[in-house]
């Protein structure tokens, strides 16, 4: 018996709105699952932690 992963995210996307110009998509389409017990962790392209992506999955308030 297999339990339900404890984070599954599907077609994410964050956008920034800005005053003026166009809004800014920092996170598109973005989909990923995370298995009971497996450590996951998100790079950005230049090495950094990405913190755009956890953030929006995140409930809020």
């Amino acid at each position: 018996m297999t339990s339900p992963s404890p984070l599954c995210v599907v077609h994410l996307t964050k956008r920034y709105h800005q005053r003026s110009g166009p809004d800014i998509e920092a996170v598109s389409d973005v989909s990923f699952e995370v298995a009971p017990g497996e450590c996951f962790g998100m790079l950005g392209p230049n090495g950094s932690a990405n913190a755009s992506n956890p953030a929006s999955s995140l409930p809020t308030k």
